[in-house]
């Protein structure tokens, strides 16, 4: 597999690469990344508690597939994936329904208080989504060691410093605006 097969994806500091949209390196499932809650943002998670609570965000979730007539459980972490995920607290699982079916991780970081729910869409003709997705999960990050933020899309990147915060964005065809409000340093 050639290094020009995967591109980066950032937003918001959590980053990751995927394998780009027509490769020849074949057929793939999808994939969800979603950024649960980051230390001070007021997200469901981190309201009341305060803390991450694992099986709180897994039963949560549960309820939320269980309603789309699914079949919820949570599993041990494929091998591929442990290594990779070493730096998380991780708790794996997967779900079932008629037409398909996705595996995932709950990922938790103490350094930067972020969760993160990844999952991997498993459809008919899908190549090894275990073997696939480890690449994807040896490539996340959710927080910069620098105080700069990353942010990738459409073969553009930056990395802005930490006191930039988003201000608006915008996605039409053909043209895109991201637009950063500067703070100030700390």
């Amino acid at each position: 597999m050639r290094p020009l097969d995967w591109k980066t994806i950032a937003w918001n500091g959590v980053r990751f690469a995927v394998r780009a949209i027509g490769s020849r390196a074949g057929s793939e499932g999808g994939i969800s990344c979603s950024s649960l809650s980051r230390a001070g943002d007021g997200d469901q998670m981190g309201r009341g508690q305060g803390r991450f609570s694992r099986r709180r965000q897994l039963r949560e979730l549960s309820r939320r597939i269980g309603r789309k007539r699914s079949t919820f459980q949570e599993r041990s972490l494929p091998g591929v994936w442990r290594t990779s995920l070493s730096g998380f607290e991780a708790a794996g699982f997967q779900w079932d329904a008629e037409n398909e079916r996705a595996m995932g991780v709950l990922l938790y970081c103490a350094a930067c208080r972020t969760a993160s729910l990844i999952q991997f869409f498993d459809r008919p003709g899908t190549a090894n989504i275990e073997r696939n997705a480890a690449r994807v999960l040896g490539s996340f990050r959710d927080h910069g060691t620098d105080q700069r933020v990353a942010w990738a899309l459409y073969d553009i990147v930056a990395f802005l410093p930490d006191y930039f915060t988003l201000e608006r964005h915008r996605f039409e065809t053909g043209r895109f605006v991201l637009e950063f409000k500067g703070g100030v340093a700390g």
